[in-house]
Parts: C-alpha cells; sequence; structure tokens
C-alpha cells in the first residue's frame, strides 16, 4: 500500500523521542538544532506595517527575488573573494529542499553518493527516498575527512556531500583538508554538495573555509545554506544553493514541481535581515559562543560522556560510556532526568554510541540545569 523506498527510510530521529519530550514534564530538550534567540523587535514591526503589500502575497519567481540573490552573491565575493553572480544563486524553502533540488539533478535512481558520517540525518533521508545509494565513510578518530577512503570510492559516485561546520559533529573541516578534496575531484566529474548552514558558528579561534573558494573545481562545487540559523528564523523557510550557472537552469524544474519558491514574505524579512546582517551575525553568534563554552566545560564533570572535537555549529557530540544501549539511553533521559537529547545511531551506524546534544535552543542557566540533571545519571 505503501512505496518501499519510504518504508526503508529511517524514521526522522528527531520525531519520536521529541514527541514523547514535549509530553514529559519540565523536561529540557537538547534535541533539536533551532536557535532561542530571534531578529529585532524593529525588523519584525517593518514587515508587519507592509503587510498590505501584494507582494507578501504572491509567488516571487521561482530562483527567488532578484535583492535577495543578489546580496547573497555579493556576500561571497565579500567574505570569501569569490566571485558571483546572482544567476548562481536559487532561493528555495529551507536547506532541505535545496538538497533535494540537488540530488534530484545531478543523481539517477540506483546510482551513488558519499555521506561523510556522521551524517546530517535528512541527508541520508532524502537519497533513500529518491532510490539512491548512500556509501557512508566515517571520519576518522581524529575528526578528520578519511581521503583514503574517499578515493578508494570515487570511481563509483555521483557526488560526495560533506558538512562544514558539521551537524551533528560540531567539528570544521580545515582549508587544508578541503584544498585536499580538491585534488582528489579534478580531472572527475563528481559533485561536491557542501552543506554550510553553521558558517558563521565556529569557535576557539577556529575559521571557517568555504567549498566555493575551490576555484580549480569551481563547475563541480554545489553551496548549500540556511537564514534559520544565522538569523533565527527557522520557521520562515528560507534556504538557497550556489551553483553553476547551468545547474541553477536545470535545477529550476524541480523547484518549480516542489516548492515553487521560498514565501515571498520570508524572503522580503531576509532582505532586510541581510542588510543589517554585519552586527546581527556578530550578536548570535556571540550568544552561541558563551553557550557552547559553558556546555563544553560542564560536559567535562560527566563521568559517563566522553568529549570529541567542538569547536563550531550548535552541537556536541560525546561518546557515551554506559553499558546502556544509547536509544534506551536517551528514553530513559528523557522519563527519568528530565533531558532529551538525541542518539548518534540517527547519524550513521557507526556512531551508536554517541549523542548530539544541541546547546542551541536554551539559555545559559537552563544549560547549566541540564547538564546537572545529565550528571547525576545512575545505571
Amino acid at each position: 500500500m505503501y512505496s518501499k523506498r519510504v518504508i526503508s527510510t529511517q524514521d526522522p530521529p528527531l520525531v519520536k523521542l521529541g514527541n514523547i519530550a514535549s509530553k514529559t514534564s519540565n523536561c529540557i530538550s537538547l534535541g533539536q538544532g533551532a536557535p532561542y534567540y530571534q531578529p529585532p523587535k524593529q525588523i519584525l514591526e517593518n514587515i508587519i506595517h507592509n503587510i498590505e503589500d501584494p507582494l507578501y502575497h504572491r509567488y516571487t519567481p521561482d530562483p527567488g527575488l532578484y535583492e535577495l540573490r543578489k546580496l547573497v552573491a555579493d556576500k561571497y565575493q565579500q567574505e570569501y573573494g569569490v566571485y558571483t553572480d546572482y544567476n548562481q544563486i536559487m532561493i528555495t524553502p529551507g536547506a532541505n529542499q535545496a538538497f533535494i533540488n540537488c540530488l534530484i539533478s545531478i543523481v539517477d535512481e540506483g546510482d551513488s553518493i558519499i555521506l561523510i558520517s556522521p551524517y546530517y540525518f535528512n541527508h541520508e533521508m532524502a537519497a533513500n527516498l529518491l532510490n539512491i545509494h548512500t556509501i557512508n565513510i566515517p571520519l576518522s578518530k581524529e575528526f578528520m575527512l578519511p581521503l583514503d577512503q574517499i578515493a578508494f570510492h570515487l570511481p563509483k559516485v555521483k557526488a560526495i556531500v560533506i558538512v562544514n561546520p558539521g551537524n551533528p559533529s560540531g567539528n570544521v573541516i580545515s582549508r587544508q583538508e578541503l584544498q585536499h578534496l580538491e585534488e582528489l575531484l579534478i580531472d572527475t566529474n563528481v559533485w561536491l554538495i557542501s552543506d554550510e548552514t553553521y558558517e558563521y558558528f565556529t569557535y576557539n579561534n577556529i575559521k571557517h573555509f568555504s567549498a566555493s573558494s575551490l576555484q580549480r573545481i569551481k563547475d563541480q562545487v554545489i553551496i548549500i545554506s540556511s537564514f534559520s540559523k544565522t538569523f533565527g528564523i527557522p520557521g520562515w523557510r528560507v534556504g538557497y544553493y550556489h551553483a553553476p550557472n547551468d545547474f541553477i537552469t536545470i535545477s529550476t524544474k524541480v523547484q518549480d514541481t516542489t516548492g515553487i519558491c521560498a514565501p515571498a514574505i520570508s524572503q522580503i524579512l531576509v532582505i532586510e535581515l541581510l542588510r543589517s546582517h554585519k552586527y546581527l551575525i556578530s550578536d548570535f553568534v556571540n550568544i552561541m559562543k558563551k553557550n557552547h563554552e559553558l556546555a563544553v566545560d560542564l560536559l567535562a564533570e560527566i563521568h559517563w560522556l566522553e568529549a570529541t572535537p567542538s569547536n563550531a555549529a550548535y552541537y556536541l557530540f560525546p561518546h557515551q560510556l554506559t553499558s546502556m544501549d544509547t536509544e534506551k539511553l536517551a528514553m530513559k533521559l528523557i522519563t527519568d532526568y528530565g533531558v532529551y537529547i538525541v542518539p548518534g545511531i540517527g547519524f550513521g551506524r557507526d556512531w551508536s554510541n554517541y549523542l548530539r546534544i544541541s546547546f542551541a535552543n536554551v539559555d545559559e542557566e537552563t544549560i547549566q540545569e541540564a547538564f546537572s540533571r545529565l550528571k547525576s545519571l545512575k545505571y
């Protein structure tokens, strides 16, 4: 009665436990990576003031409003020194829609792609729904790109997908690693899809290096990003991808058949936010830096969790040292201790003894309470 591809796709890792957590009294959610900050009141009031503008209620062009595409293109010139024309930008109803557009446009049913695990679970789910085979290659013990394994599998695949900075790992792929990856991809027809949703959220003086800067393979690189984390607007559903001009033309067929366009009012809000982005992004990143520093310090006090490198994004990804099954452990933490964190199995089978902790959707006081509860675990 239902399609095999849907039945065989994993359930969204956040849904089942998230539903239980939402029904558990006084449960603190360190599950979903959603920021607790939001845009300034004045910008939101400006949007409301103009709510009768007919543009708010209509379709925009499939690739998005010209002004927004131009602002995003200018960002790549200003921040990464990469010349970008607005015709290389497609605005989408969120980054997940961007990824679906990309897969449909470049990978045929039955073809293979490489996912570097721990991967963003919706990437694997999207591939499964499209009957695309995934080759899952784990990061090294030092959380470095497994370049030898990537090189071995490259002849078999249409694309390699990376998330940088990493969700769930909180890891940053260095300039040197990306340049080594560039060397592997030169003279191949393999696409590099780089999800850079958390590009601004790096800590401990670690810098993000965008794959858009890999100019020797620029015609093979697709950058996916989102405004959800940058500006605290996940509910407004606006993302984009940066890609070669002909890719934008081809993938417009997919956008027109699925989301058509990102909501007009959401695009207008992002335009206003980008005009003020320099101070806004700095303020929001500083909030997350404080949360990250606090969470790292508190994690070090928990004897049953072993920290792994975390220098970016919204996440810690510790190894749990109990003898319990991680999914059962996560359930116990909700029901007995009132803390919701996500089992690592949803991010790849090699990470079944890990847990993703998000420090984004709570303030510092709540982080302290949540970690106090985690510290008290008896098993």
